[in-house]
């Protein structure tokens, strides 16, 4: 988001100016991002391991189509957009932040949503010092997510922390500055909502039109006992059971929390969490975190069962002959889905299928599959698909760990091809660089081991690539033609098979000329 002002020369006509006295109008077919006032841009209040809330932060991604709404009774001004948000998909919200004059009148954004703030002329230096999340907008305008930095404002008027600088006020008015150079604003107490209260912070902006922005932390009010057992509280290796990859093992936490790690195994997980996976039977290992703050130290224990190698197998096969039984007889029948994959009121019919008979998808359900249908990394999943019509961002086979971790199948992407796309924690877009044919069957084939994924449509591979993200575990669920947001696949899906292991090239093949 970025503002002219044609408040230089007090008439309507202009000229338009930012604050950096360049005109709104550029001078050729140029870069636009160097011109106005940034307000803000994608953003991440990140909340570290061991800080008080709840999940990993709050912020926005693609803030735009915007309006200014003037409150002519109060002279409140309030910026009115919508938000896309790290982590959440595709889903956009309405949101309302209030706008505030800085002393040379240019407008500065609140960095929370409006909750009934107003400045305050009497701020003492003692409501302002404290630990405060930090974030420089810069001028670009790129899908760059700018994350949080702890910087300290103290109270002989200097910053430290993240960055070096100093900072002063005037009642309401602040003045932040940062290598030479002024950000001016306000400070204003605002609502955070993952601390859940009142906390201060500053909004300020300067003559090239760059923003910064500051919400006072938590941190400056805990002790070193409740920061460990906080961060004791919160530290987690994901899914203990059946591990296949190395491990992201945390070294720091909340205000200079360190983290280190001891195996009971290094043979089979070293302390810095490489795995290597044993030959056969399971390994359990135990791992041990030591966790320090000052002189502050406690410790947690992990029970790990790293899965021992083995040989490729089908473990469930989904023919669609009639039923939505598996004909392997690991697994209970699928259930007839509604829109959504979690409204169990849908009706899924029959008719002949590429081997016998194949689901039909009528474009208002789908197939909710058992859960646990896939565990650990290494795993193959086949299926024949027919669409009758090809709608943007439509799955037909879906996989989630919950609604910000998921990977799903989609023939037709949002590049316009045929992906395999995975989010929202890590977004991850296979493309084939091709998009399937309407009423026509495709054979549709991809495998994951260890972050690498193949695709292939029909008898050729599409695509190769590696860090794919890794989600499956105990809680993880499936369906077919249903996701939780788009609209639900109109066509046919045969033959779905899936496999514990990673199926060669040449099994592929030989499953497509079946």
């Amino acid at each position: 988001m970025s503002v002219h002002d044609p408040s230089i020369i007090k008439v309507p006509d202009g000229p338009y100016l930012d604050a950096d006295n360049q005109p709104a109008v550029l001078p050729g077919d140029v870069n636009h991002a160097q011109y106005g006032n940034k307000l803000f841009g994608n953003f991440m209040f990140k909340r570290e391991l061991g800080e008080p809330g709840m999940g990993p932060g709050v912020g926005y991604l693609s803030p735009g189509h915007n309006s200014v709404f003037l409150d002519e009774e109060t002279g409140e001004e309030f910026l009115v957009f919508h938000t896309r948000f790290p982590n959440r998909g595709e889903a956009h919200e309405l949101r309302i932040h209030q706008m505030f004059l800085n002393k040379h009148d240019w407008p500065v954004v609140a960095p929370k949503r409006y909750a009934g703030e107003q400045l305050d002329q009497e701020l003492s230096i003692g409501d302002l010092i404290g630990d405060y999340k930090y974030i420089n907008h810069g001028k670009d305008n790129s899908a760059e997510l700018k994350e949080t930095q702890i910087i300290r404002l103290h109270e002989d008027g200097t910053i430290t922390g993240a960055i070096d600088g100093t900072w002063s006020h005037d009642g309401y008015y602040a003045t932040i500055t940062i290598n030479n150079i002024d950000y001016d604003g306000v400070f204003v107490e605002v609502w955070d909502e993952v601390q859940d209260e009142a906390v201060m912070s500053f909004t300020a902006l300067s003559n090239k039109g760059v923003t910064v922005w500051g919400v006072q932390s938590a941190g400056s009010t805990l002790t070193a006992e409740q920061i460990v057992s906080n961060v004791e509280r919160d530290l987690s290796v994901g899914n203990p059971n059946n591990i296949t990859d190395d491990l992201n093992l945390i070294e720091s936490g909340f205000l200079g929390t360190t983290i280190t790690w001891e195996s009971s195994n290094t043979s089979v997980l070293s302390n810095d969490g490489k795995v290597t996976r044993p030959t056969g039977n399971d390994e359990t290992v135990t791992l041990v975190a030591t966790i320090e703050n000052g002189d502050v130290i406690e410790r947690k224990e992990f029970n790990l069962t790293v899965s021992g190698t083995r040989e490729v197998s089908l473990s469930a096969h989904y023919a669609f002959d009639r039923d939505l039984s598996d004909s392997v007889g690991q697994f209970a029948d699928g259930e007839a889905t509604g829109e959504r994959i979690d409204q169990l009121d849908g009706e899924i019919t029959f008719t002949d299928g590429i081997v016998g008979q194949a689901a039909v998808f009528d474009g208002s359900s789908g197939i909710r599959l058992p859960e646990r249908l896939i565990e650990g990394d290494a795993y193959s999943v086949s299926f024949w698909l027919y669409p009758e019509a090809l709608t943007q961002h439509t799955t037909t086979f879906f996989a989630a760990a919950n609604q910000n971790e998921w990977i799903s199948v989609v023939p037709f992407g949002h590049n316009g091809e045929t992906i395999v796309w995975a989010g929202s924690n890590e977004w991850y877009d296979a493309s084939t660089d091709i998009l399937i044919s309407e009423d026509e069957w495709t054979h549709i084939f991809l495998t994951a081991e260890s972050g690498n994924l193949m695709i292939y449509l029909n008898d050729e591979r599409y695509f190769e690539g590696n860090d794919f993200p890794r989600l499956f575990n105990n809680k993880a669920y499936f369906g077919l033609g249903v996701n939780h947001w788009d609209p639900p696949f109109q066509g046919l899906i045969d033959e779905l098979m899936i496999y514990d292991g990673v199926i060669s090239s040449t099994e592929v093949m030989e499953l497509y000329l079946q």
